[in-house]
């Protein structure tokens, strides 16, 4: 009986020292805050601030409840960490894919923080890529797309919606990946009117301002690519490159 009390006590000894438990906030878009409870091993590298949840896949609309008969998987998740310089200074090709999933943030006068997880990313990239800007040449408008990646790029399209973009890559070199919707907000004007951004963004910067900025959680969703939206006037050629990132909740 000894023996077989001792075992069960280093058997409850090194299942408990094999768990990570903590406490999970998460703020939804509708400032409901739920509380969750758990238990779970941290993933290799991890020992400490990070969370595993098992969320169904859907979770990437931040504010759904997780169902019964909702597919699966594990999650884990850490405290939002503002995204660096690095990030953004590597070719859009690279950064656009990478941004899908990560929160854009904003914080409003009265203190209200705002945030909403990307859900697609459009890549635009150099002179020759007759979509981008830059195409036209190098002028007051297009000026920032030459600028230090990280920096904030809106402008106005059709004289009436705002869309948002990141600067990327090496100075002098320009390209660049727009916002193009959120998981909520399916569209980069919807996304930009919620999020209140319009030209007073312009030619700020990701890494330093302190109303609006992109922050990874450790979310990673699958993605799939398709064609731009709206460009058939750059060409057969350019219209049908597959430089759309989107998440895929399938």
């Amino acid at each position: 009986f000894f023996f077989s009390l001792l075992k069960r006590k280093k058997e409850a000894k090194k299942e408990k020292s094999s768990h990570f438990p903590c406490t999970v906030r998460f703020k939804y878009h509708t400032k409901i805050t739920q509380e969750i409870l758990i238990n779970k091993t941290p993933p290799a590298g991890h020992t400490g601030g990070l969370s595993a949840v098992t969320l169904p896949v859907s979770h990437l609309k931040l504010g759904r409840k997780v169902s019964g008969d909702s597919p699966q998987k594990e999650v884990f998740l850490m405290a939002p960490i503002r995204l660096t310089e690095s990030f953004y200074h590597r070719d859009c090709l690279e950064v656009a894919p990478d941004l899908v999933g990560k929160l854009l943030m904003r914080r409003l006068p009265d203190g209200t923080i705002l945030q909403e997880r990307i859900a697609e990313t459009e890549a635009y990239r150099g002179q020759e890529d007759l979509a981008c800007h830059a195409s036209k040449g190098r002028t007051p408008r297009t000026e920032l797309l030459y600028r230090e990646s990280g920096v904030i790029y809106v402008y106005l399209c059709y004289g009436m919606h705002w869309l948002m973009n990141v600067i990327t890559g090496e100075p002098e070199q320009p390209q660049g990946v727009l916002l193009r919707a959120g998981a909520v907000h399916n569209g980069p004007a919807k996304l930009t009117k919620y999020l209140q951004v319009d030209k007073q963004f312009n030619g700020d910067s990701f890494l330093t301002c302190p109303e609006l900025w992109i922050a990874d959680d450790g979310f990673r969703p699958a993605l799939r690519t398709d064609v731009r939206v709206g460009i058939d006037y750059a060409g057969e050629y350019w219209k049908n490159m597959p430089w759309r990132w989107i998440a895929d909740e399938k």
